[in-house]
């Protein structure tokens, strides 16, 4: 019996179709068994919901038996009755949107509701990837996409069919492993085919061992055309992942690239050279137990495994972000192997007018209670993110979108189903860059940006190698060009609250360095042209000119792009953000208004694509738009005087004109650019929701005046100005990084700074309140004016010699809480309350006449014993096998080393040591007011080396490799510590009101025991993880301004200590206990960021919360505060409060 499609039928069934076995397609004779698999059609029987044996569809494919089925839809064996030909099919069946029973009907049956809409999206995506993928030039090792249609309701691709044996095969064949000598040439072709793939903007999401097929000698790679799905509604999302080739990205909602596929297929790789499933990558994070290959005997080069293992690099930035890179590590050491270039963007076919039908994406559901699987010890921003989509929806804190409320936030722990999901080229308003120049958005090609001809530009051009000869031919209109040699430190010409204005062509030329903190703007025929490198962390923005990166060039600037054809990058490596502010095509089909009414009119049409405000758009009351706005520098968005009416979007907002409403821009793919006024006159300016919902970053190149209650959760780059006023004026910075390269004017009112990092390159007047909850960088001019106050509860670091920190008469600056580093020459002006930390230089900065340069380890003893020598600089590598003791200045200067070995340990005592260069030693002690700079690194012999810094003495680290796993800080010590690298601090020892600042990104450890003493403290400005260990808190502070997630942790506050989260979330894990018998309180800017208590709580003190979410036990034996109206403690799951449950709200404190 045959059945035919119910939708299509061009083509009658042929006479002969009962002649194709079910099984395996080949011919068989009516009623016998088929010759090659022996098998009959009546030893089958489908599924309910499958397609019939014998089904046709379009007239032409022959359905047999199911090969498969996922949770997006189903794979059957086919036959092209046309070509006689074996061919795969898929149909897209999502079976927890659609059913059917195929006795009565083939026609899927969606759900009613947000299922039916679900299931619509679905469809145009399975349908846009077949589109796409059958576009493309046909790949050897890709199995390709030959038909794809539309019937029953539903879709179907339909494929090649691969016969062969996979590498789950191959590898037990091979007795449990595959040699490399075999493996890496199989696999080489497979390199090129997935670039190809990659430039045509899809991602396969699916490669392991089983979806690789060895046929014929040949790779080929399975399972491209599968749709991904997204749950919508009330429903959650659902996970459909291979464990142990699945990144981390994947178990979230954003973040997947062609490096997602560089981990899955590495990982394919470590299991048919080692036979051993990778660990799963969720897993990794807490503790990886990866085992390098060679350990396992593996025939690798120690490249090739360092390459291999790169490409399972758990976090997505340090992995390789392109297959290119990881054929290169691979290959690039085999004699004769040559590196694959990306492939042409010709790959993929022209797009027509109909190509762009894949769905926007739309915010996912907060599910309706945290999971009930067995927790586990997440790392800080997933945590965060789940933690706080839960308690938004049970709060029912959201912003009205559209018609209807929805809490704008994702939930990054869910991961879409399926395995492939193409990425169009979309044009991002604000995007962050990787290693690529501009992530997020289609990389910049010579293409499609002009190119500029550089012989041309520089025929006439006047070199220059100083600063005043560089000042000078910018603005003499006689030279038609600079071309700049040597370096050219523009900051000791460049005022900080100035911009430096290009308006001229200018080459970099190679061995050249431009170095400037500040902002230079390349206007109107300006070009600065890169072959050697932009230093300095400052920013550069185009207002009508353009920047060329020559290979070769390193650009560690901030890039700021009026559009993305001013960058022109012929292979420069980008080692900062690259932000695209106009993506013009983005409101090449926006509707143009010129009244509030034309504008809700086009914001509530389905098919408005974007808005163009070219008129007064004056709000009646709150109102919601998605889709990409644009205001003219003729349009302006008001309301009238005493209406507090807000615009909010979940889209782009890009701002000529004014903003005099109030704003909120949030959720994912939210982002502002404004070049005009934004003045919320009566309303608030909230920017980003919680941090991790997607918001990008916000860049102001206007002006933004601030009068109320704001708040910015985003990354914000200001080149503009920021003018905080009014007697009820608050701004918020919160839980994200501010570069600041214009003016920040706090003129009266109050700033709360708990931004993870505030960079200060421009002008910051505090003529209000401000208060420092974080880590400021200030390499531009601070000023507390005379009604100024700035505390300082972090880390203020203006330690670099090119700022200027002034407290004029009346103003005050109070560091007792805080850190606050500086050195004698850049000492700030004016009264400071508490201590800081000051370094004298002059010694090693002075006169040559009282150093001494040591070459060897003899010259440097004998300088070291000279009384005539101040100051000793060492040039060269230097061993020692005996105890060194230091009393005076030593510079190890960069490209040169200073080993102790044989145990030999390294003293410091009242004096000055400078490490530029490398340090190898496994004990250094700091004594009687030492101070040591390290930028280089610290490399311990045994790798388990220790530090003690006594007697007020004190070190500073700045992103550098540390080895050493050992740290005690005695009597009033202080460390600023900052691994860029290097092994994990395991045990800190502090006492005597010593301070330790943890100050990197991010850290975690696996084992950790921190012992508090004798009024001590301890910063913690990084997300920290620790995976097991013990904070014995004795006596002193620990102060947390990034998450905290302990795991097998034992956390005791005593009576004379406190802990205290600044803007920050904790999480005590399902096995940690938290005996506090002080204070532990949550000093929060807003109710959002808080505590989630999964394990023990036990409480004989103090606890004050603005809100927590109990799934483990809280035992009050103490006292209980709430910093709002309201009960703080919200119960989940077997969570529960024994003890004293009474909390006192805030009326209630006096009592």
């Amino acid at each position: 019996m045959t059945h035919e499609s119910h939708d299509l039928h061009d083509r009658p069934p042929r006479r002969d179709q009962e002649e194709f076995c079910p099984y395996c397609m080949s011919r068989v004779a009516a009623g016998q068994s088929c010759p090659v698999c022996g098998l009959t059609q009546g030893a089958y029987t489908p599924a309910p919901h499958h397609l019939p044996l014998g089904t046709v569809l379009a007239g032409r494919y022959l359905v047999g038996r199911a090969l498969g089925e996922g949770g997006f839809g189903i794979t059957y064996i086919g036959c092209d009755l046309r070509l006689e030909m074996k061919v795969a099919i898929k149909e897209y069946f999502p079976v927890d949107r659609v059913s059917r029973y195929a006795e009565t009907s083939l026609a899927v049956v969606s759900r009613v509701g947000t299922a039916s809409q679900d299931y619509d999206q679905g469809l145009k995506r399975f349908l846009y990837e077949a589109r796409t993928m059958a576009r493309m030039e046909k790949q050897p090792q890709i199995v390709m996409v030959r038909d794809y249609f539309e019937a029953n309701h539903t879709a179907y691709i339909v494929m090649e069919y691969v016969e062969g044996t996979n590498f789950m095969q191959l590898t037990a064949q091979r007795g449990g492993r595959i040699a490399a000598s075999e493996l890496l040439p199989l696999m080489k072709p497979l390199f090129s085919a997935l670039s190809a793939v990659h430039a045509a903007g899809l991602i396969h999401r699916d490669i392991s061992p089983d979806n690789l097929m060895l046929e014929r000698g040949s790779v080929r790679l399975l399972d491209f055309g599968c749709a991904r799905e997204s749950a919508r509604g009330t429903e959650t999302m659902t996970i459909a992942l291979k464990q142990g080739y699945a990144p981390i990205e994947q178990y979230q909602r954003k973040g997947q690239g062609p490096w997602t596929d560089v981990y899955a297929l590495s990982a394919t790789m470590y299991y048919c050279l080692t036979g051993k499933v990778p660990p799963q990558s969720l897993d990794r994070i807490l503790e990886d137990e990866l085992i390098p290959p060679r350990d396992l005997g593996v025939d690798l080069t120690e490249e090739q495994q360092a390459a291999l293992l790169r490409g399972m690099e758990i976090q997505p930035r340090r992995r390789y972000q392109t297959v290119e890179e990881l054929h290169a590590g691979l290959y690039g050491s085999v004699p004769g192997a040559k590196a694959i270039s990306p492939a042409p963007s010709s790959s993929l076919p022209e797009q027509t007018a109909e190509s762009p039908e894949e769905p926007k994406e739309e915010p996912v559901p907060v599910p309706d209670g945290p999971s009930t699987a067995e927790p586990v010890l997440e790392p800080p921003a997933t945590a965060l993110a789940r933690f706080r989509s839960w308690i938004r929806d049970h709060r029912r804190i959201s912003i009205a979108i559209g018609s209807g409320a929805a809490a704008l936030v994702l939930l990054l722990t869910a991961a879409l189903s399926g395995v492939l999901f193409p990425a169009p080229p979309e044009e991002d308003l604000v995007s962050s860059a990787g290693n690529s120049p501009v992530s997020g958005t289609e990389n910049v090609s010579l293409e499609n940006a002009p190119e500029p001809d550089r012989d041309a530009l520089f025929a006439e051009a006047v070199t220059v190698s100083t600063l005043e000869d560089f000042r000078s031919a910018l603005t003499d209109g006689a030279v038609p060009a600079i071309l700049c040699e040597g370096q050219l430190a523009l900051q000791e010409i460049q005022d900080p609250s100035e911009q430096m204005e290009i308006t001229k062509p200018v080459l970099v030329s190679e061995g050249c360095e431009l170095i400037s903190k500040g902002a230079l703007v390349l206007r109107e025929n300006g070009v600065l042209w890169m072959e050697g490198s932009l230093a300095g962390q400052g920013c550069l923005y185009t207002d009508g000119g353009m920047f060329v990166a020559d290979k070769g060039s390193e650009i560690h600037y901030t890039l700021c792009l009026e559009q993305q054809t001013d960058l022109v990058d012929y292979g420069a490596e980008f080692f900062n953000e690259v932000h695209v502010l106009t993506a013009p095509d983005r409101y090449a089909e926006a509707v143009t208004v010129t009244n509030g009414q034309e504008f809700r009119e086009a914001a509530s049409r389905s098919y408005t694509k974007a808005i163009r405000v070219d008129g007064n758009v004056e709000l009646l009351s709150d109102f919601s738009v998605s889709v990409p706005v644009l205001i003219t520098e003729n349009g302006s968005i008001t309301v009238e005087a005493g209406n507090h009416a807000s615009l909010s979007t979940t889209n782009s907002l890009l701002n000529y004109g004014t903003v005099s409403a109030g704003l909120h821009l949030a959720g994912d793919g939210a982002q502002l650019a404004n070049y005009g006024r934004i003045e919320p006159a009566g309303g608030e300016l909230w920017l980003g929701d919680l941090p991790d919902t997607g918001t990008k970053a916000a860049v102001n190149l206007g002006t933004i005046f601030i009068d109320r209650y704001s708040v910015i959760f985003c990354d914000f780059l200001n080149i503009g100005t920021i003018t905080v006023e009014g007697e009820f004026s608050c701004l918020g910075l919160d839980q994200a990084n501010w570069y600041n390269y214009g003016r920040i004017e706090i003129a009266e009112g109050h700033v709360n700074a708990g931004s993870r990092r505030f960079y200060n390159n421009g002008v910051l007047l505090v003529g209000g309140d401000m208060e420092l909850a974080g880590f400021l960088k200030n390499n531009g001019n601070l000023t507390v004016t005379s009604t100024g106050r700035l505390q300082n509860r972090g880390l203020m670091d203006c330690y670099d010699y090119d700022h200027f920190l002034t407290i004029e008469e009346g103003g005050s600056l109070d560091t007792e809480g805080g850190v606050l580093v500086t050195r004698t020459y850049s000492k700030p002006s004016g009264e400071i309350t508490g201590d800081f930390l000051q370094v004298d230089f002059s010694a090693i900065d002075g006169l040559e006449s009282v150093k001494a340069t040591a070459a060897s380890a003899q010259e440097l003893l004998d300088a070291l014993a000279d009384p005539g020598v101040e100051a000793v600089l060492l040039e060269g590598d230097i061993t020692l096998s005996e105890d060194l003791r230091l009393s005076k200045a030593v510079y190890v200067q960069n490209g040169s080393s200073l080993t102790l070995d044989n145990g030999a340990t390294l003293t410091v005592s009242d004096a000055i040591f400078c490490v530029n260069g490398a340090l190898t030693c496994d004990s250094l002690t700091l004594e009687n007011g030492a101070m040591m700079e390290l930028i280089g690194q610290w490399v311990c012999g045994e790798g388990t080396g220790s530090a003690r810094i006594t007697g007020n003495s004190w070190l500073y680290t700045r992103s550098s490799r540390l080895d050493f796993t050992s740290l005690s800080l005695e009597e009033g010590s202080t460390a600023i510590y900052d691994p860029g690298e290097g092994q994990e601090l395991s045990s800190v020892l502090l006492s005597g009101g010593s301070t330790l600042v943890y100050a990197s990104p991010e850290a975690s450890a696996a084992q950790f025991s921190l012992t508090m003493d004798e009024n001590s403290r301890m910063l913690q400005l990084c997300d920290f993880t620790v995976q097991a260990g013990t904070f014995q808190l004795n006596s002193g502070s620990y102060w947390q301004f990034g998450n905290l997630s302990l795991g097998q942790v034992q956390m005791t506050v005593g009576e004379e200590s406190d802990l205290i989260s600044f803007d920050a979330l904790f999480t005590l894990g399902p096995e940690a206990v938290l005996d506090n018998r002080g204070a532990v309180r949550s000093d929060q800017f807003h109710e959002l960021s808080t505590a989630w208590i999964q394990g023990t709580l036990r409480n004989s003190g103090m606890l004050l919360l603005s809100g927590a979410v109990l799934e483990g036990t809280l035992d009050n034996q103490g006292t209980i505060y709430s910093c709002y109206d309201y009960y703080p403690i919200t119960l989940s799951g077997s969570g529960k409060v024994t003890g004293n449950t009474t909390v006192l709200l805030p009326e209630q404190w006096s009592t």
